[in-house]
């Protein structure tokens, strides 16, 4: 029998501190995307003054509730030396930076204030992330609501991505990106879309150029389970809250085996980025020679293609390399290994290792019995790739694909109906795509990949499942039948939720963006689907995209990323059991 401690409720001090730090940290990052965007108006600077003293006085008196409270003076600002030392530096820096600024003396350095912000935002998000334990009501809520804690963990993602991509030294030009481009960028990283209103080759330094690497690898295992991952390498046992968390992040039902699914999934995809990487060296090093740039730029293309994000560090996306089999085969197949999914990718490589008898310990007759879903996601991939290459060669045979030759027709086609599983990837221009072309991608984008994959869209288990749903229909049969599996009609509800949702979402948002955008309804269907679908695919619209639609396209896609399962798991509300029953109701319907 297993006795659970009930937490204590939290005292009024600690809610104290607590509604301070969450204050503390909105007013920091309100301030910021003021400073950034509007400082040069005479309204905004005194409202960000305004603003950026209560800060001050607020992580002050946060400081100093802690060191009151604590038992040792010295020991706690040993503690919190971090803390306490950029507090003193905003200090001295907002009193430096409003008096340049009051007096009207010409400042050489403008992105030194600017930079100054974004320091201090990002300290009290880590003052914040260190007192999150602290914070008793929100880590309940969490626990008993894994899908919250999901969500907060990509938004926090973002918006971390966010001030990162604003720092002087993340451009070329030395003053960071503006807040929508920042916003859009680190979404689509995180989110691992691909899509871009800035030139990623051209705008970014290596410093900036890591930092998106590094929100795509976040991204593409998931910020929990990369965050799990971590602690499971630190700690060597989950509290009960994390096991719940971690389960639900993995889709892994059995407890038990969590750590190890964790590590292997780090070392899978590690290991493939690796393998991917020293492959594609060759491949980038043709016109350099085999230096560390084109390295970084293998290393990095590899993670843009295993995680399913499309971020090229060319101008012209990968165009260039075409003809080249061994950097478009080797992309096409990362995007395929990172679309099938870590279930399904273990599972085939036992079932391969077994079958060779590449595992020790292992009896002879044993064999690793190979699932259904490794069976529908691999069915699906083949007959979805397979047919969208023939699709796209005949569609654009006599027009995109006509000034090539034959080898290059068939790499481009196979290429492009590859990246259409969310990987926004393109080795030919797609202005000049036909419209027949472009309906069938949307197609295909919309399927997606698999489920649990770093892939997006509806997925291909959804797609088999109503497929056989709709089969017993027509068969007027009972029982819903699947490579000789039954399937229970919660998972058929469940996968038309995801559709109408998918498509509901997908419908108003094409909608809000013919009011705001100025493109044809083809392309901006084709732009929305992409986004919510996490793709990254576009016609060329993107870049000229206003700033109430950039917003429109990161909201697609941070919901994208998610899921609809996941949103509506984080918005249900517990019902109570009533024990009240309403007579059927007996309509017409169709």
């Amino acid at each position: 029998m297993f006795v659970y401690k009930t937490a204590a409720p939290p005292s009024p001090l600690s809610s104290g501190i607590t509604k301070i730090t969450v204050l503390t940290l909105f007013l920091s990052i309100g301030t910021l995307f003021l400073e950034h965007e509007f400082y040069r108006t005479p309204y905004t600077f005194l409202i960000t003054s305004i603003l950026e003293i209560l800060i001050l006085i607020l992580v002050t008196a946060d400081f100093f509730n802690g060191r009151n409270a604590a038992a040792s003076k010295k020991g706690y600002i040993q503690k919190n030396i971090f803390s306490f030392t950029m507090m003193i530096l905003f200090l001295v820096s907002l009193a430096f930076v409003k008096t340049v600024r009051i007096s009207g003396t010409p400042f050489r350095y403008t992105w030194i204030p600017l930079g100054i912000i974004i320091l201090r935002d990002l300290s009290i998000i880590f003052r914040t992330l260190q007192k999150v334990k602290k914070l008793a009501s929100f880590t309940r809520t969490m626990s008993i609501n894994p899908a919250r804690t999901i969500i907060f963990g990509f938004a926090l993602g973002i918006v971390t991505g966010t001030l990162l991509l604003m720092l002087p030294f993340t451009t070329v030009d030395g003053k960071g990106l503006h807040m929508i481009d920042a916003l859009f960028t680190a979404t689509s990283a995180v989110c691992v879309t691909g899509l871009v209103v800035v030139d990623t080759a051209t705008v970014f330094t290596l410093w900036g150029k890591l930092i998106i690497m590094l929100l795509i690898q976040a991204g593409g295992i998931g910020i929990m389970a990369f965050s799990f991952s971590l602690v499971s390498v630190i700690r060597r046992r989950f509290s009960l809250e994390d096991s719940l968390l971690a389960s639900y992040a993995l889709s892994e039902s059995d407890t038990r085996v969590l750590r190890t699914d964790l590590i292997n999934i780090i070392i899978m995809a590690f290991g493939i980025e690796c393998a991917g990487m020293l492959i594609l060296w060759p491949g980038f090093s043709g016109e350099t020679g085999l230096t560390f740039r084109t390295l970084f730029e293998a290393l990095f293309h590899s993670v843009s293609a295993f995680c399913n994000a499309g971020f090229s560090l060319f101008t012209d996306n990968l165009e260039s390399f075409r003809s080249s089999p061994l950097i478009a085969v080797t992309i096409s197949f990362l995007i395929i290994l990172g679309g099938l999914g870590f279930p399904v990718l273990s599972n085939g490589i036992m079932a391969i290792a077994a079958k060779f008898r590449l595992v020790t310990g292992r009896k002879e007759n044993t064999a690793v019995k190979i699932k259904l879903t490794t069976k529908i996601v691999i069915t699906g991939t083949i007959i979805l790739v397979i047919s969208g290459m023939f699709i796209i060669y005949l569609t654009e045979l006599k027009t995109t694909l006509a000034p090539y030759d034959l080898g290059t027709q068939y790499l481009s086609a196979f290429f492009q109906s590859v990246t259409l599983r969310t990987a926004g990837f393109n080795t030919i221009p797609f202005t000049a795509l036909s419209t027949v072309t472009l309906l069938v991608m949307i197609f295909f984008m919309f399927v997606g990949g698999a489920s649990g994959s770093t892939a997006g869209g509806v997925k291909i288990n959804t797609v088999a499942v109503l497929i056989s749903y709709i089969r017993s229909l027509f068969r007027d049969e009972e029982t819903i039948e699947l490579s000789g599996h039954s399937i229970s009609k919660e998972y058929v509800l469940k996968a038309l939720l995801i559709v109408l949702f998918s498509v509901l979402i997908i419908s108003s948002s094409t909608l809000l963006l013919t009011i705001t955008e100025k493109a044809s309804l083809l392309r901006i269907i084709f732009e929305t689907v992409s986004a919510f679908c996490t793709v990254g695919l576009s016609t060329g619209i993107t870049g000229g995209l206003s700033i109430a639609g950039k917003l429109i396209i990161v909201l697609l896609m941070f919901t994208g990323r998610l899921g609809p399962l996941t949103i509506f798991a984080a918005i249900t509300l517990k019902t109570r059991k009533t024990g009240i029953h309403y007579p059927e109701a007996r309509f017409i319907i169709g």
